[in-house]
């Protein structure tokens, strides 16, 4: 199932690989991601890139395995990937690339948290659209840009802070 969502200028194709992650989503996958990307708007990323696209592909911990050991070289699920590609497609829209999402990786994480799926999910989701718009977490300080840019990003929509700052 391939869903399209535009939120302002922003067009997000979600291709729905694994049938388990409808367990989440019965009636309202658009309203559940529209509500999720409307936090980006006061990103300096969507000052400076006012349209752009990009594709989510919501998986398997089987697909997102190999992904990760093809281009990482880790031969290990992960809860989400990226691929940033900034190709512009027309004048004004950007292209910001690709993310990959493991469902059972994400299932276990908010179950090891204790946390709702959702909330997890938008974290996760929120945490990989970040780094399409140039955020890492490869050293301290970046980590630290990132994360408290996550937390802004989902206290706008009711989530708690998911690094336990609070």
């Amino acid at each position: 199932m391939i869903i399209e969502i535009r939120e302002n200028a922003h067009i997000f194709t979600v291709l729905l690989e694994e049938d388990r992650w409808k367990t989440f989503f019965p009636r309202y996958w658009k309203v559940f991601f529209k509500r999720v990307f409307s936090t980006l708007q006061d990103t300096e990323f969507v000052k400076k890139t006012p349209r752009f696209a990009c594709s989510i592909k919501l998986t398997n911990d089987a697909c997102i395995q190999k992904l990760n050991h093809q281009f990482r070289g880790k031969n290990k699920a992960t809860n989400v990937l990226a691929f940033p590609d900034h190709t512009r497609i027309e004048s004004d829209m950007m292209y910001i690339g690709d993310l990959v999402l493991a469902y059972e990786t994400c299932f276990k994480e908010s179950q090891a948290m204790n946390i709702p799926f959702l909330n997890h999910f938008s974290h996760v989701l929120l945490h990989g659209i970040l780094h399409l718009a140039g955020y890492d977490h490869i050293f301290p300080e970046d980590a630290a840009l990132m994360e408290q840019e996550e937390i802004r990003l989902l206290q706008k929509i009711g989530i708690p802070d998911p690094y336990g700052n609070n």
